[in-house]
């Protein structure tokens, strides 16, 4: 079990040596997830559907439904949500399924509340000045940003995870993006080349750095963050190859309909 901000919220990443936890195309998914609920204690799970959106949705909210065939008790937003909340229930876990995003985890701990949300590059880096999830997050729970404690992880590194700036097709997107993303969040957040993985020599773009910095303007208390890149987790160089076990299902790797889960859950 793993317990973060003063052991008042636990958190867990389960991977590939749990199976496929796609929602929606993994015939496994079900059954995983009453195998997670019985290891880690949550009766109901709020899963919300993802779509890099900036939306965060609460379980009882009217876009949600309920699936009474899955033990157990699972919920999923019927419009698409990239955040979800829960108020003081501690059986109940609030649930995110990926494969290289990473995962934010606030916490409001005067009133026990707990608000998971899916930190795709989409969901954080919003077109034409859109909120972010992050501030959408903050808006929805209706407190100074200073009084929230916050954290992620779960994601790719840039390591691993980059964009092809000569590309034929979209190079010239990809290098107006590259900018935009420096003159938001410093000229290290697009910097050097990916050293690892299918998009190696690709420029390499450092999601933990972006989300730390938004995070950090936002004045969001921040704590215990992990930067594992969850990407190439479990492998190591020898020479020109990596060797070993991957730990965690990847889009970069090619694992396009594969999908780990990361839930959060209130305790005590």
């Amino acid at each position: 079990m793993t317990l973060i901000f003063d052991e008042r919220v636990q958190v867990e990443l389960l991977g590939r040596a749990w199976g496929d936890f796609h929602p929606t195309k993994s015939a496994e998914a079900h059954i995983l997830l009453v195998r997670a609920s019985v290891s880690h204690k949550f009766a109901e799970l709020f899963l919300p559907s993802v779509a890099f959106t900036n939306r965060v949705a609460g379980r009882l909210d009217s876009n949600a439904f309920r699936l009474d065939d899955v033990p157990p008790l699972a919920w999923r937003t019927t419009t698409k949500a990239d955040g979800g909340i829960i108020v003081n229930d501690p059986s109940v876990a609030v649930g995110i399924c990926n494969a290289d995003c990473h995962i934010g985890v606030i916490y409001e701990p005067r009133r026990h509340i707990l608000c998971v949300v899916h930190l795709g590059l989409k969901c954080f880096h919003r077109p034409d000045g859109e909120p972010s999830i992050l501030q959408e997050a903050i808006k929805v729970l209706r407190c100074d940003s200073s009084d929230l404690l916050f954290t992620f992880g779960g994601g790719a590194g840039p390591c691993c995870f980059g964009y092809d700036l000569h590309d034929p097709k979209f190079g010239d997107q990809n290098i107006r993006q590259a900018q935009d993303l420096r003159n938001r969040f410093g000229e290290d957040a697009v910097k050097g080349e990916v050293e690892r993985g299918p998009r190696r020599g690709f420029a390499a773009h450092d999601l933990p750095t972006m989300i730390l910095r938004h995070a950090q303007d936002l004045g969001l208390a921040i704590q215990d963050i992990d930067f594992t890149c969850t990407s190439c987790a479990g492998l190591k160089v020898e020479g020109e190859n990596e060797v070993g076990e991957r730990m965690f299902w990847s889009n970069l790797r090619g694992d396009v309909n594969n999908r780990n889960f990361f839930f959060a859950r209130l305790v005590g």
